[in-house]
């Protein structure tokens, strides 16, 4: 309530209007609205910083008060799942965080569930289900539904920086427990995987695989050769989806994250012309994904060296592509 007190704080152009009109039917004027008015801009003035660091502010207040109900908080959730061992702890109890607890729960699996939003919390705690309100960033949030306990993690939140953090907080105190991230992208996958992720499925690619599933199927290919493409992909970490051609979105928001694809035409006198793919000058997070020759596409690692009129598939981020792109010139 403090900080939303303090966003709200601030005036705003309808009280420059409610002066106006106050002088102008005599109600107030000369001193009194110009002090009125300097108020008014210096609360404006005041509102970014005061909004920014509401929280601080906040907590700088109400430090000890905030210990003490988390404390009080924590002992209580402590209590609640003392029980439980050997459980899956979801980060996120959104769709697919209440997807994977139907199908544990179906199994006679034990789970736990913390999410960040009161409504999702309310509705399973009305339904018995052992979900709690917190911010998984917290590690003693994550100990006291029973992380040293746990078979394993799983992080289903939509913003993959949040997850991040999660993966890095459980890391720097637990080395061995299993941890399974969903991300709604491949943008932070090799992040995710450097920080102690043990598996990073984006969305977005499994249900690209899904609907490549039901196209080959549809075409009338053998349901055990297209399952067989499907693992592969999978084994292989998504690779065949790795990165896309970009659009004028992709090129104007220029992410340094996200990985996108771009094909190089070798001619001849290019510095790649007889080079091996693996070998050409890239720069780093670059790699060839696809080299095409007469119309058919080879693996990098089936091709000895480039010839004139190849085309070679290049992915990774927007500004070091560029600059390898340059490198082949």
């Amino acid at each position: 309530s403090l900080k939303t007190g303090l966003a709200l704080a601030q005036g705003g152009e309808f009280c420059f209007a409610l002066i106006a009109l106050a002088t102008q039917y005599g109600q107030t004027g000369g001193e009194r609205a110009s002090v009125v008015l300097a108020i008014t801009i210096l609360s404006m003035i005041l509102a970014p910083l005061l909004i920014r660091n509401s929280s601080k502010i906040v907590n700088l207040l109400y430090k000890k008060q905030e210990a003490k109900q988390s404390q009080i908080d924590q002992g209580d959730i402590e209590q609640q799942v003392s029980h439980i061992r050997q459980h899956t702890l979801i980060c996120g109890y959104g769709r697919v965080g209440q997807t994977i607890s139907r199908f544990l729960g179906q199994e006679k699996l034990a789970f736990v569930a913390i999410d960040n939003d009161p409504l999702h919390v309310h509705e399973a705690g009305l339904a018995g289900e052992p979900v709690f309100y917190g911010d998984s960033r917290r590690l003693e949030l994550l100990e006291s539904v029973g992380l040293k306990r746990a078979r394993q993690v799983i992080i289903c939140i939509d913003r993959s920086e949040n997850a991040l953090e999660i993966v890095k907080t459980i890391r720097s105190h637990y080395q061995d427990i299993p941890i399974l991230v969903r991300t709604q992208d491949d943008s932070l996958t090799a992040s995710l995987k450097n920080a102690g992720a043990t598996a990073v499925i984006p969305e977005v690619l499994e249900s690209s695989l899904l609907i490549v599933k039901h196209v080959l199927l549809m075409l009338g290919m053998d349901p055990n050769q297209v399952r067989g493409k499907i693992n592969k992909a999978r084994e292989q970490q998504y690779d065949i989806l790795n990165g896309y051609y970009p659009g004028y979105e992709d090129v104007l928001a220029d992410s340094e994250e996200t990985s996108l694809r771009h094909a190089v035409n070798v001619c001849r006198g290019n510095t790649c012309e007889g080079l091996d793919p693996c070998d050409l000058p890239l720069e780093q997070d670059v790699s060839v994904v696809e080299v095409k020759r007469d119309g058919q596409s080879l693996d990098p690692e089936d091709v000895d060296a480039l010839k004139q009129d190849d085309i070679v598939i290049l992915t990774g981020p927007l500004a070091p592509m560029q600059q390898s792109e340059k490198n082949l010139i």
